[in-house]
């Protein structure tokens, strides 16, 4: 599954679409891959790319047609932007599901995931999966898994309903 992501990235950057972009942009560099998935229904990656240069990141949404979707600048806490690098992820996509999918299993067995949200991004120099389950119990279980090594760096269970609005 780790071919996966690196299929997608190859594929886009084959598309007129993303040439434009690196023409535009050629300082930009990927920085996340990004996917909602809900019951079979057919979830796509989003990768996104941080341009230093204008302080935004482009996405684009790998659909059968691709979207490209700009943002505005990136409000952030100071920290940098970093490029994730594909070489430095052995661990797939599956691999990280079923680590967190033990984890929920051993430690929250009343936790049903409606919804999984999937980052792989780079935190603080190194390759992160970061896996969010939406229960039905409205909460929260959200995992970084080290994509090298399939170690779990952070776990963490929170009720929805303790969220405040800031």
């Amino acid at each position: 599954m780790v071919d996966q992501i690196k299929r997608e990235v190859a594929n886009l950057k084959n598309l007129e679409e993303f040439k434009e972009y690196k023409n535009k942009y050629p300082n930009s560099y990927l920085c996340a891959g990004f996917m909602i998935m809900e019951s079979n229904d057919g979830s796509k990656w989003q990768l996104d790319y941080y341009c230093p240069d204008n302080d935004h990141i482009t996405t684009f949404c790998l659909k059968d047609k691709v979207e490209v979707k700009e943002s505005k600048a990136v409000h952030r806490d100071k920290k940098k932007i970093r490029e994730l690098n594909l070489e430095n992820v052995d661990i797939g996509l599956n691999e990280a599901l079923e680590i967190t999918s033990s984890l929920r299993d051993k430690n929250y067995p009343g936790e049903k995931a409606n919804k999984i949200i999937v980052i792989l991004q780079n935190i603080e120099k190194k390759e992160i999966w970061n896996v969010t389950y939406l229960t039905a119990s409205f909460k929260v279980l959200n995992t970084n898994i080290d994509a090298q090594t399939g170690g779990i760096m952070k776990e963490k269970l929170e009720n929805v309903l303790n969220f405040k609005l800031q």
